[in-house]
């Protein structure tokens, strides 16, 4: 993916749709979105958006259906990678700190997770 491109839906026919993502579009996000996970009913969508749906949203968020939320205060940087390990949210990308909705940031180097 280049800097400024999103994950595009795959048509039919297996070519790369041109036109705005659905997903994008629906939570409303306002930069490109880098990576997708699935886990318990809630879809985790990363990238390298600032905001969803007019709300703050540092590149990480949680959408259950109906609304999308922070996970905490997000990250600092572009979140590239997600994964579900063992129950637990994985996180990549080129950031080096989280933040904790109780305050204050955690230096990860570019890996975090989130377990609730």
């Amino acid at each position: 993916l280049g800097p400024e491109r999103d994950l595009l839906p795959v048509m039919a026919n297996g070519t790369a749709s041109q036109q705005t993502p659905f997903v994008r579009t629906l939570l409303d996000v306002n930069k490109p979105i880098r990576a997708l996970a699935t886990s318990g009913g809630i879809i985790y969508v990363a990238g390298a958006f600032s905001e969803a749906g007019g709300a703050a949203a540092n590149s990480i968020i949680a959408f259950d259906g109906s609304s999308a939320s922070g996970l905490a205060f997000g990250t600092d940087g572009i979140v590239y990678a997600l994964a579900i390990y063992q129950g637990v949210l994985v996180a990549g990308g080129s950031f080096t700190k989280t933040y904790q909705r109780s305050g204050g940031a955690v230096n990860t180097g570019g890996l975090a997770k989130w377990d609730g």
